[in-house]
C-alpha cells in the first residue's frame, strides 16, 4: 500500500494542476475578452464621430444653401439663371457628389451637373419625390441613402427646404455624395466596421469587399436587395453565439473578416444605420493559452521537484534507518569495547604502578638500611652507655631509634598507598596531601638524584574532584619523567605550584631538563623519548595519566617553557563544591 502512494499522489497532482491550468485559461480568456470588448467600443465610437462629423458639412451645406438669397431670389422669381454656376462652385468647394434645386413641384430647377442624365432639358425633367425631398418640402431636415447607376452605386442624400420671406415653401435644395468618397478618407483600421441599413445590406465599411453585401439575419421582412456590384448575395454563412455574455460571430467564410470576433453594434438614429466591429479574439485566446502553458509549465517544476524531493525523502529515510541499524550496532560494540579497553586501562594501570614499585625497588632497600642501621648503631651505643651508668644520654639513643623507626613507616605507608588498587571513585581529595604523598613516595630517587624542590601555592589545603591514588600514580609518574629527564642536566631542580582561578585548581610541574621534542604527542600510547631498552618502559604511562586525569573532568597539557629551560606538566582539576 505504502508503496502505491507515490502513483497516487503524482496522479492527484497532475489532475489538480490541469484542473489549475484550465481555470487559468477560462479566468484568462474572459478577461481578454473584456478587455477587447472594451477596445472594440471605444474603437466603434471612434469610427461613429468620424463617420458623423464627415456628413455633417453635407447636412450644413443644405442649411447653407437654403438660406441663400441668390437661390431663394431665383426661385421667387423663376428664374434659374447662373445657379448651376453657384451650385458647382459649392460642390467643388465640399467635395460633393451634386447638388440640385428644385421646386415645389419637385421639378429641377438647377444643378451642379448641367448635362442630364437622359439629355432632357431641364425645364422637362421631374424628379422622383424620393424620401429626403418629401421631407425637405414638408419643411424639415431630409435624408436618405440609395443607389446609382454608375460605378460604385452608394449614395447619400442630404435636402432642406427653401422658404420664401412671408413663410411658405418654396423648393428644396439637395446634397448628395458617394459613400466611396467618404470611405477614402478611413484608414483600414485593425478591426473591420460596416454600417447596416434596415434591410440588413452593408452601406458604408472601411472594408471594400463587404460594400453591398446582405445579413438576411438583421431583418425578416425586408427581401434580398440587388446588389449593382456583385448581384444578390447574402453576406456569409455564420453562426452567432455568446461567450462569456459577449455576442461572438464564429466561421464567417471571408478573408477580410476573422473565424471567431465579439460581435457589437452601435445604432446611428441620424444617419438610421447600425454600425458593427468585429473585433478578433485570437489575440485573447494565445494570450490565454501562454499563461495556461506557463502554468502548466510552472506546476510541472514544482512536482518534479516535490516528487524530487519526496523520493530524495525517502531515500534518505532509507539510509538514515540503515545509519541507525548501524549505529545501534555500534554502540553495542562500543559498550563491549569500552568495557574490555576499561578493563585493560585498569589493567595498565596497575601494570604502571608495579612498573614504579619495581624501579624503586633498588632504592627502598637502601632507604630500608639506612634506618635500620641507624638503630643498630644507636641500640649498640645506648647499651653502652646504661653499661657505664649513663642512662639519661642512652634515653636520647632511644629517642633516635624511634624516630628511625617512624620514618621507616612512612616509607612503607607510601608504598603501600602507592601500590593499592583503588576503586573508580570520584571524591573531594586535598590535592596539596597528594603532593606531599607523591614527593615521599619518590624520596629516595629525588635524594640519589641530587634534585632540589621547590613549592608553592600549597600553604593549606587545596579540595578539587578526584580520586586520591589514582591523582597520586599520575603525580609520581610525572616527577619520574621529570627525574629522567635531567639526567647530566648542570641544575636539578624540580617545581611545584598550585594556583586556584575560575573555580578550577591548576598544578604545574616544571624542569630544569632539555624539554620534550614533541609536546604534543607526549600523550600518545607507546610514544617515548626515553632510550629503548633497559628500564624505559613502554611509554603508556603519560597516556594513562592523562586518560586518568580526563575521568575526574580535568586536563593533563605539556609545554616547553618559555625561556627553554625544562618541560612544564600542568593538570588542572575542577574545586570541591564542598
Amino acid at each position: 500500500m505504502f508503496r502505491s502512494l507515490p502513483i497516487l499522489g503524482t496522479i492527484a497532482y497532475l489532475l489538480v494542476a490541469i484542473a489549475v491550468s484550465a481555470v487559468v485559461y477560462i479566468e484568462s480568456l474572459r478577461d481578454g475578452y473584456r478587455a477587447l470588448a472594451a477596445r472594440a467600443e471605444v474603437r466603434l465610437s471612434q469610427q461613429d464621430d468620424k463617420f458623423l462629423g464627415q456628413i455633417t458639412r453635407y447636412q450644413q451645406l443644405a442649411n447653407t444653401l437654403a438660406r441663400h438669397p441668390d437661390i431663394t431670389t431665383a426661385i421667387r422669381e423663376g428664374r434659374s439663371a447662373n445657379l448651376d454656376d453657384l451650385l458647382l462652385f459649392f460642390a467643388l468647394s465640399t467635395g460633393a457628389d451634386e447638388v440640385f434645386v428644385v421646386d415645389v413641384n419637385s421639378r429641377l430647377l438647377a444643378t451642379s451637373d448641367t448635362a442630364g442624365p437622359d439629355g432632357d432639358s431641364r425645364s422637362e425633367r421631374r424628379l422622383e419625390p424620393a424620401a429626403h425631398i418629401r421631407t425637405a418640402l414638408n419643411g424639415g431636415l431630409g435624408w436618405s441613402h440609395g443607389l446609382e447607376a454608375d460605378g460604385d452605386p452608394r449614395t447619400l442624400y442630404f435636402a432642406r427646404a427653401i422658404f420664401d420671406e412671408t413663410g411658405p415653401v418654396i423648393g428644396a435644395v439637395a446634397v448628395s455624395v458617394r459613400v466611396a468618397d467618404l470611405e477614402f478618407e478611413w484608414s483600414l483600421g485593425l478591426e473591420p466596421v460596416a454600417y447596416f441599413d434596415s434591410s440588413g445590406v452593408v452601406f458604408v465599411t472601411n472594408r471594400p469587399e463587404l460594400a453591398l453585401l446582405q445579413d438576411t439575419s438583421l431583418t425578416t421582412d425586408a427581401p434580398l436587395r440587388a446588389n449593382p456590384l456583385s448581384g444578390i448575395d447574402p453576406i456569409f454563412p455564420y453562426e452567432r453565439d455568446t461567450a462569456f455574455g459577449f455576442p461572438m460571430w464564429r466561421n464567417a467564410q471571408s478573408a477580410v473578416l476573422p473565424d471567431a470576433a465579439l460581435f457589437l453594434t452601435h445604432y446611428l438614429p441620424r444617419v438610421e444605420l447600425t454600425g458593427v466591429i468585429f473585433q478578433d479574439v485570437r489575440s485573447a485566446h494565445e494570450r490565454a493559452l501562454l499563461l495556461a502553458s506557463l502554468t502548466a509549465l510552472s506546476l510541472a517544476m514544482i512536482g518534479l521537484l516535490l516528487l524530487a524531493a519526496f523520493l530524495r525523502r525517502r531515500a534518505l529515510s532509507r539510509l538514515l534507518q540503515a545509519e541507525e541499524d548501524a549505529n545501534e550496532m555500534l554502540e553495542a560494540r562500543v559498550v563491549e569495547r569500552t568495557t574490555e579497553l576499561r578493563e585493560t586501562q585498569r589493567q595498565l594501570v596497575a601494570a604502571s604502578r608495579l612498573s614504579a614499585l619495581g624501579e624503586m625497588s633498588a632504592g627502598i632497600s637502601h632507604e630500608l638500611n639506612q634506618p635500620l642501621a641507624a638503630i643498630r648503631t644507636f641500640a649498640e651505643n645506648g647499651r653502652k652507655l646504661i653499661d657505664r651508668g649513663q642512662a639519661d644520654k642512652a634515653s636520647d639513643n632511644f629517642e633516635a631509634q624511634i624516630g628511625q623507626v617512624d620514618r621507616i613507616g612512612r616509607i612503607i605507608r607510601s608504598l603501600r598507598a602507592f601500590a593499592r588498587n583503588e576503586e573508580q571513585q570520584i571524591e573531594a581529595v586535598d590535592l596539596t596531601a597528594i603532593v606531599d604523598t607523591a614527593l615521599s613516595v619518590s624520596d629516595i630517587r629525588l635524594r640519589r638524584e641530587n634534585i632540589a624542590v621547590t613549592r608553592s601555592g600549597m600553604d593549606g589545603p587545596v579540595f578539587v574532584r578526584g580520586g586520591q591514588v589514582r591523582l597520586q600514580q599520575v603525580l609520581v609518574n610525572i616527577i619520574g619523567n621529570a627525574i629522567d629527564a635531567m639526567a647530566g642536566a648542570p641544575e636539578k631542580t624540580i617545581s611545584l605550584d598550585i594556583a586556584i582561578s575560575g573555580g578550577k585548581a591548576r598544578l604545574t610541574v616544571t624542569d630544569t631538563g632539555p624539554g620534550v621534542a614533541e609536546p604534543d604527542k607526549v600523550f600518545d600510547p607507546f610514544y617515548s623519548t626515553k632510550d629503548p631498552g633497559g628500564s624505559s618502559g613502554m611509554g603508556l604511562g603519560l597516556s594513562i595519566s592523562h586518560g586518568i586525569v580526563g575521568t575526574f573532568g580535568g586536563t593533563l597539557m605539556c609545554r616547553n617553557r618559555d625561556d627553554g629551560t625544562g618541560a612544564e606538566f600542568s593538570i588542572t582539576l575542577p574545586l570541591a563544591e564542598d
